[in-house]
């Protein structure tokens, strides 16, 4: 629908033609580019049709991935799934055998990838140093050690804050993979994806010591897992505040 201006003018569309303003003078144009089954057929649109069907298939994984975060929605920045989506993007990049618009996301080749994927607002890293050690056994485990520190060398307490909880997380994921026969990508949600579920949570308070630790949990043998980290700061002496929370994806343990 066209709007009439107050100088006679139109503004918006009307039919097949589109009103509006150039460097103040008036301007109608007709609608112009591709139709949608010129992006379909054609071989001149041939990249296009390739990107679109990854970033396709990216929007759906990661779509899936954030709605299973139930955990991490209180806390999690603005901007988290326009990060996880470029990370996702970044890895067609291990898939070298496949052409564009059939790579595949292989999280089986994403060890350090996601290392560390900003899930809040201040940066996990800046706040938290604790060096995970994991370990997929062989009777289908994932274990998890730290070494003993003091706790203000794992840790950077944000001013006024004298306790932080800590806690891992796992999340389960298969390799996406372009299906040749169905020309399409093979994802269902609920066969790829489990839910992000809690290995261990630890309280440290400021200035003592962190004890060796090691924790486990059982995981399916045909899932990658991707590890999440989440610390919250808080005040023994000044419960009133708010807590400070940070929380990355610190990496991917694959399949053995």
């Amino acid at each position: 629908m066209a709007i009439v201006n107050e100088d006679g003018s139109f503004r918006g569309r009307l039919g097949g033609l589109r009103f509006y303003v150039l460097n103040g003078q008036n301007v109608v144009a007709s609608k112009g580019g591709p139709s949608a089954d010129d992006i379909k057929k054609k071989a001149s649109f041939a990249i296009t049709r390739a990107h679109n069907a990854e970033f396709g298939i990216v929007s759906k994984v990661s779509n899936a991935l954030f709605r299973s975060h139930h955990q991490l929605r209180p806390f999690r920045h603005p901007y988290a799934h326009q990060f996880l989506r470029s990370y996702l993007f970044r890895m067609f990049s291990f898939d070298t055998s496949s052409v564009h618009g059939q790579r595949g996301l292989l999280f089986s080749e994403a060890d350090q990838h996601f290392e560390p994927m900003q899930l809040t607002a201040l940066r996990y890293t800046e706040y938290v140093s604790v060096p995970v050690v994991g370990t997929r056994t062989a009777d289908d485990a994932l274990t998890f050690s730290i070494p003993p520190a003091n706790v203000n060398r794992y840790f950077k307490f944000p001013q006024g804050y004298d306790q932080v909880s800590w806690s891992l997380y796992v999340q389960g994921i298969q390799d996406i993979t372009y299906n040749q026969e169905l020309k399409a990508y093979h994802f269902k949600p609920e066969n790829s994806i489990l839910p992000l579920t809690p290995v261990a949570h630890f309280d440290f308070v400021k200035l003592l010591t962190v004890p060796e630790l090691q924790c486990s949990i059982a995981v399916q043998k045909d899932f990658h897992y991707l590890v999440f980290a989440v610390a919250t700061f808080t005040s023994r002496t000044r419960p009133h505040i708010d807590p400070v929370n940070v929380a990355s994806c610190i990496r991917v343990i694959a399949s053995v």
